[in-house]
């Protein structure tokens, strides 16, 4: 079964999917707009998805960047299809 990443989750996704590599700063720049939160909680999402395998962590000059792991396409039906389960039932 498909990784289903939480909303929040699926946000720092779609940054990464657009731009990748981002570090912790240049990701929370982008989807502070969008979520409204402070920078340790993107920070610890991040963590929290490098956990379960969602995202890669590299080194590029010195810097911690992330990357998705997660395939696009994939990821989003599955999410879809999830959240037209627990809505529709």
């Amino acid at each position: 079964m498909p990784t289903i990443p939480s909303p929040t989750e699926l946000s720092l996704l779609k940054a990464l999917w657009r731009e990748a590599p981002l570090s912790v700063r240049e990701l929370h720049a982008r989807v502070e707009p969008e979520l409204g939160w402070s920078f340790s909680s993107t920070r610890k999402t991040l963590e929290r998805m490098l956990d379960k395998g969602m995202v890669a962590q590299e080194s590029a000059a010195g810097i911690q960047v992330y990357r998705p792991l997660l395939e696009k396409v994939g990821t989003l039906a599955a999410f879809a299809r999830d959240f037209s389960r627990r809505v529709m039932e």
